[in-house]
């Protein structure tokens, strides 16, 4: 009766696991869905796109030629917003100006206090704005065709108030680069379909679509001036209804990104610590985390038991190891599906390895955050 028990419990806990599995295939259906889209027959929506930069002259000499010269039959104007850069930024988007008629800049004033430079300058691109759907995009974010704003455009309705893009690390490289790409698709596969169902819990504004009227109406970043990252997330948290964010999930929507220094994906990681203290309605999406992730641990501890009390069984360790090996070929299979439909690098093989170390990643960013980094989150900015 007890081996009875456990074994029923082993192979529920199995069949969780299974699903916890099966849930990188939402994703991938909406990628699906999004290349099958039929393209765009009504108006195009006039956009305004709005980059924030520091010391980034080469970031933008690769890369705003490419936005600035995208193929879009609307009206679409570029707004750079500089941050008291020293490296010829300025220069070089003044001699930018003279030939593209929709590139506009500003500046922050190196007078500012008391509040995040980086929300300022975002402020600043959204007052400068002429039309109401605000396109923030990351200053290293380049596009991967010419039809990349018409792709974005198609997600740009009358029943969407914030469209997020997809963005990806261009070329990883090395152990680094490997973990990175992983860990964001692995979060992106998290929080995208959740945003898109329900209230939105995060946000990137690598490449993030917001109405004007929308952040005049909330006065901004009113809720969160005071710290130093997670703009977009906090904004989307605080101001979005459930249901009135959509995904830009075409294959001409693509963003790629440059591969971010191991301090600046640390520095990342400590930052989303304190943005997520901030973060409303939370609850739901943390349990749905939480059911995802260790439901695949909760069979092997259950497996591991079984085995423990049962192993002169040989049926059963046998049966253990098919299940076990079941388990991770469906993860490894529905992960690379997801990757192939976002067309980004998957590197399946190594998704046992790369999600042991999940637990290891957000434990050491927390407590770093805890014990030596909190001072750095004070409302005073200099």
């Amino acid at each position: 009766m007890q081996m009875n028990l456990f074994l029923i419990l082993t192979a529920i806990a199995w069949m969780a696991a299974i699903g916890c599995s099966l849930h990188y295939l939402r994703l991938a259906n909406m990628a699906r869905k999004a290349r099958r889209q039929e393209p765009h027959t009504g108006e195009f929506p006039p956009v305004s796109i709005v980059l924030t930069v520091h010391n980034q002259a080469r970031e933008l000499q690769a890369n705003l030629p490419v936005i600035l010269q995208q193929d879009y039959p609307a009206p679409f104007e570029v707004i750079v917003v500089d941050t008291n850069s020293d490296d010829g930024t300025l220069k070089m988007l003044e001699k930018l100006e003279e030939e593209y008629l929709h590139l506009h800049h500003t500046f922050c004033p190196d007078t500012a206090r008391d509040i995040s430079i980086s929300r300022l300058a975002l402020t600043l691109g959204f007052r400068s704005a002429c039309y109401e759907w605000v396109l923030m995009l990351a200053s290293d974010a380049c596009p991967s065709s010419s039809l990349w704003l018409r792709a974005i455009a198609l997600s740009l309705t009358q029943d969407a108030d914030a469209v997020q893009g997809f963005v990806s690390i261009s070329h990883p490289h090395g152990w680094s680069g490997i973990k990175q790409h992983f860990f964001r698709l692995w979060q992106q596969s998290l929080w995208m379909p959740w945003d898109a169902r329900f209230a939105p819990y995060r946000a990137s504004e690598s490449c993030l679509a917001y109405r004007k009227s929308l952040f005049m109406s909330h006065q901004g970043f009113a809720s969160s001036f005071s710290l130093r990252y997670g703009a977009g997330t906090l904004l989307v948290n605080h101001n979005v209804q459930p249901g009135r964010m959509k995904l830009a999930l075409h294959p001409d929507a693509l963003l790629t990104q440059e591969q971010p220094t191991t301090l600046q994906w640390k520095h990342q990681r400590l930052f989303f610590m304190e943005t997520r203290r901030h973060m409303r309605h939370s609850l739901g999406y943390r349990l749905w985390y939480a059911a995802l992730f260790w439901g695949n641990y909760i069979w092997l501890l259950l497996a591991a038991f079984t085995l423990l009390y049962f192993h002169p069984h040989i049926y059963i360790m046998y049966s253990m190891g098919i299940l076990w090996l079941l388990s991770i070929i469906t993860a490894c299979a529905t992960w690379h599906c997801m990757a192939r439909r976002l067309g980004v690098r998957s590197y399946a093989l190594l998704l046992p390895l790369l999600r042991a170390f999940i637990p290891w990643w957000n434990a050491s960013a927390w407590l770093h955050w805890r014990f030596e980094s909190r001072k750095t989150f004070r409302k005073k900015f200099v």
